[in-house]
């Protein structure tokens, strides 16, 4: 799990990402004074198991169950 408090993507910011082993995809929680108000599947098209999600200058990086290391951002 990780929180986005970067400025980087300002649509993301203070939002909470989710990597999901049975779900097989990433859930973006949009959070708005505390409360869940949205949600939005990221990778569901990949057929994977993920199991962790780290923010770094502004870039998600997603690692599967097989391996494979995901880059979620803008190019």
């Amino acid at each position: 799990m990780a929180f986005y408090d970067s400025d980087f993507i300002p649509e993301w910011q203070n939002n909470l990402f989710i990597a999901g082993l049975r779900g097989q995809h990433v859930a973006r929680l949009l959070i708005v004074d505390q409360k869940v108000v949205g949600e939005e599947r990221l990778l569901a098209d990949q057929g994977q198991r993920f199991r962790d999600v780290e923010e770094m200058d502004g870039v998600l990086y997603v690692i599967s169950d097989s391996n494979l290391l995901y880059r979620i951002g803008s190019d």
